[in-house]
């Protein structure tokens, strides 16, 4: 896709991207909240656009600028990495952690 094609050409260091639609980063990306740990945003959401257009492609490749991954507003999350395991890795993580963002009061 346009997205993970910008990705790659942008971040050298990413050599693999995991792109999900899992529930927890769903309900995150329709809210539009970005994953915090404290006071950190570890990833925050895109700027919406329609899914498979060159402006979604562009709004996530910026937040890329400065994050490893990105909750797609609307849409899922993605997250870049050395290997696939490790992309992997962080992707269901993150997708548990969501769980307990969205529990915390």
């Amino acid at each position: 896709s346009k997205m993970h094609t910008l990705i790659y050409r942008n971040r050298k260091d990413i050599n693999a991207i995991v792109h999900t639609h899992s529930t927890n980063i769903q309900i995150l990306s329709s809210i539009r909240k970005p994953f915090i740990v404290g006071e950190k945003v570890i990833y925050p959401v895109s700027k919406y656009a329609p899914s498979s257009t060159k402006k979604l492609a562009l709004n996530v490749a910026k937040e890329f600028e400065q994050y490893n991954g990105v909750i797609i507003a609307n849409h899922g999350f993605v997250v870049g990495a050395k290997s696939l395991e490790e992309a992997l890795n962080i992707a269901s993580e993150t997708e548990i952690q969501a769980g307990v963002l969205l529990g915390e009061k």
